[in-house]
């Protein structure tokens, strides 16, 4: 700290009203927690609703593979989340085209 600069306030105490998450294996941030603590691995294959894995997917690493494309046939996929399209106003006939990531 320079000399000639003021001391710093005191932080002002604040309040957590609330806390939400959404994992693989975890609806809410407690059983996050718990699943952490537990060592609890929420990553597996890609599943078969979710996108076709020949329309994506080709063998290499990284750095070698087609743009547009994944090596990897694992993730930590989230699952029954029921999409309100009424709502959002989506075309009901577009969600099949659309990744369950953008909907959320």
């Amino acid at each position: 700290m320079e000399l000639d600069e003021p001391p710093q306030d005191p932080f002002e105490p604040i309040a957590i009203v609330g806390i939400s998450a959404l994992f693989p294996d975890a609806p809410d941030a407690d059983t996050f927690w718990r699943n952490i603590l537990s060592s609890r691995v929420s990553i597996g294959p890609v599943p078969d609703d979710r996108w076709t894995l020949g329309d994506f997917w080709e063998e290499g690493g990284p750095g070698n593979i087609s743009e547009g494309k994944t090596y990897s046939k694992i993730g930590a996929f989230e699952s029954g989340i029921d999409f309100d399209w009424r709502r959002w106003k989506q075309p009901p006939g577009s969600l099949p085209q659309i990744d369950p990531c953008q909907l959320w």
